[in-house]
């Protein structure tokens, strides 16, 4: 369980992180980001989350205004980060009914840390529903951590009784889907599109390379061969030897024409 106090702390740092971005300040975002992860103490998952994505986009962003020689080297930090933020949004297991309800499971401890501890006392979706749509809206009222104000009850208006709904697996997997946060599921395809432009930048990386050092290769190649191979170099070298030396290098400049002007114009006054 992850005490309150360290949620609410967390909560008030994850503005600063996306403040710090939005004005460019990717150094500052970047060391916060870091020095956060790298505490023992325990983080929320959806607070790493957010971390992660924050460090692998100021290295993503900084990589793309760089030069090509330092840009894979923040290409693979941002990609190490991607993939760090899709693998906690990603359960290894489907969730299934019993570690939905079992109060010692490390699932029910995740809801509960989330808010969604009161999950047990909601009915799950069922086609053995009777009652009306109104009455499922007030009966699957649940408060969301991202409301910026808490709910003025946590009561419910109960009707008449339900039946009991047949739980299945699929039905309880959807139904926490859909209560866990429609906005942190929708992170996760973000998170896939920002994984493939890094990695096609990083494949496109060896193309300009092998570019530049083809243009360098066919300008060397490009020069004329001397036809006589044995003296070849030896007359290449006289050739531009005296070549040096008929070169006309302009002259130094000289100041004592202006020094000569100072001196006439200081007199005059």
């Amino acid at each position: 369980m992850i005490p309150e106090s360290q949620y609410c702390q967390m909560k008030a740092v994850m503005p600063q992180v996306k403040q710090l971005f939005q004005s460019r300040r990717y150094i500052q975002c970047a060391n916060v980001c870091e020095r956060f992860l790298s505490r023992e103490v325990q983080i929320h998952p959806v607070h790493k989350v957010y971390l992660h994505f924050y460090f692998a986009l100021v290295h993503d962003t900084m990589a793309r205004e760089t030069t090509l020689k330092h840009r894979s080297t923040g290409l693979e930090l941002a990609e190490q980060h991607y993939l760090v933020a899709i693998e906690i949004l990603t359960p290894s297991e489907p969730y299934n009914l019993d570690d939905l309800l079992s109060p010692s499971s490390p699932t029910s401890e995740y809801l509960s840390a989330t808010g969604f501890h009161r999950l047990s006392r909601l009915s799950f979706r069922s086609a053995t529903s009777s009652t009306s749509d109104d009455e499922d809206r007030n009966w699957d009222r649940v408060d969301s951590p991202y409301d910026d104000t808490p709910s003025r009850t946590h009561s419910f208006r109960w009707g008449k009784p339900r039946p009991v709904p047949i739980p299945t697996v699929n039905a309880s997997r959807a139904d926490h889907e859909d209560r866990f946060s429609t906005e942190l599921f929708a992170l996760l395809p973000m998170l896939h599109a920002h994984l493939r432009s890094v990695k096609q930048m990083k494949s496109d990386i060896p193309t300009l390379r092998g570019s530049f050092s083809r243009s360098r290769n066919s300008t060397w190649s490009s020069r004329p061969q001397s036809r006589d191979s044995t003296g070849s170099d030896e007359s290449e070298l006289d050739q531009l030897r005296s070549t040096r030396k008929n070169l006309n290098f302009r002259p130094r400049f000289d100041p004592t024409d202006i020094q000569r002007l100072c001196n006439e114009a200081l007199a005059e006054l």
